[in-house]
């Protein structure tokens, strides 16, 4: 017993399908087939069953191969068809592929229909499971997206929820500060704690609601102008702490505005926050490497450990003192280079300043 093989044959010419059937037998297969030479009879054959392969002729009174192949490419099907016809011209064979035929073979060299056969089957169980993976991909992404829009209105809520409360507490404390300034010390310094821990944890939610909401939006943009933006934002933080930032010219890059300000805020914030007892000096630089950009902010501050060079990047640790948001801005920094198809990372010994490095591929300009 032969291997099963349904096969839909257009052919008009009872001899040429016995023919067909023969040469699918000596290959190893046991054929069901029907057998149709008009449009209406092959619609009616695509409906009523599933087909392994379409043999088709070129030329019949009434219905031609590549009208077949139309009818077949309307339908919606992904099945082999391979046109099979006693005189066929290159010229034709050509146009025939490139409409969409998957071989041709003349009669006179039936040989090579089942290699054909075989290849198209295999082919086409590929196609059908590179398309299975593609649909079940889309759903993945589909359900990601439905997934982060719901946590984004949770974060969204959540923050109002948790900043509403923070407020009144923030107030009353303020208040009893006013009121009570420099009656005892202690209760000064309490309230004082207070007031900062709570402005600390304001400044955690309003982060964590910036990073559930990073949307990319990618243009070309001038990084010197950039860097300038982010420079100006943190103008008053630089004047008081006497630091002194320079810079290379730096590259034009494909990518999100707001959020590259967001990346050089938050990596010069930085270099400045943890400066120790020297006035601060910070350096950015750009050279373009094979196909990116790689930047790197150099400052002379209290360096970092290496076993905490990898985990101060996640949103949970902080390696430096209480500072607000301590534990965020490098997660928001690696989340910004990572939508961008960049890389972060640092280099840094405790005592001799740091170096952070990030990735930005050039892209097409448009």
């Amino acid at each position: 017993m032969g291997k099963p093989l349904r096969v839909l044959i257009v052919e008009d010419s009872e001899d040429d399908v016995m023919l067909l059937l023969r040469e699918l037998r000596r290959g190893g297969y046991d054929p069901a087939y029907e057998r149709m030479d008009t449009p209406e009879a092959m619609s009616a054959a695509l409906a009523r069953q599933t087909w392994d392969v379409i043999i088709s002729d070129y030329v019949m009174p009434r219905f031609s191969g590549m009208d077949a192949l139309k009818l077949l490419q309307k339908s919606g099907f992904d099945l082999p068809f391979i046109i099979v016809s006693g005189k066929i011209g290159e010229d034709i064979a050509v146009e025939a592929m490139k409409a969409g035929a998957h071989d041709y073979i003349t009669k006179g060299n039936l040989a090579r229909l089942i290699p054909a056969i075989e290849r198209e089957l295999c082919d086409v169980q590929v196609r059908r499971e590179r398309g299975r993976k593609e649909a079940e991909l889309k759903q993945t992404l589909n359900a990601l997206a439905r997934s982060n829009a719901e946590l984004e209105r949770f974060v969204h809520l959540a923050s109002r929820d948790l900043q509403q409360p923070l407020h009144v507490v923030s107030d009353n404390l303020q208040l009893i500060e006013r009121r009570f300034k420099g009656c005892d010390k202690d209760a000064d310094e309490f309230i004082a704690s207070a007031i900062d821990g709570i402005a600390r944890m304001q400044k955690r939610i309003n982060d964590l609601l910036a990073y559930s909401r990073m949307a990319t939006r990618k243009e070309p943009v001038d990084c010197s102008v950039i860097l300038n933006r982010a420079l100006a934002n943190l103008e008053v933080v630089i004047r008081k702490s006497g630091a002194v930032v320079t810079s290379v010219p730096l590259p034009t890059v494909v990518a999100d505005e707001l959020q590259l300000v967001q990346l050089f805020h938050n990596l010069v914030d930085n270099a400045i926050k943890f400066r120790g007892d020297k006035p601060p000096r910070v350096h950015i630089n750009a050279e373009q490497k094979e196909n990116e950009w790689v930047f790197s902010i150099c400052d002379n501050g209290i360096g970092i450990d290496p076993q905490y060079h990898d985990r101060i990047f996640l949103i949970s640790e902080r390696v430096h003192g209480k500072e607000p948001g301590a534990g965020m801005s490098l997660a928001i920094c690696k989340k910004i280079v990572e939508r961008h198809g960049g890389r972060i990372w640092v280099e840094s010994q405790p005592g001799k300043g740091s170096t952070f490095y990030f990735t930005l591929p050039p892209g097409e300009q448009s």
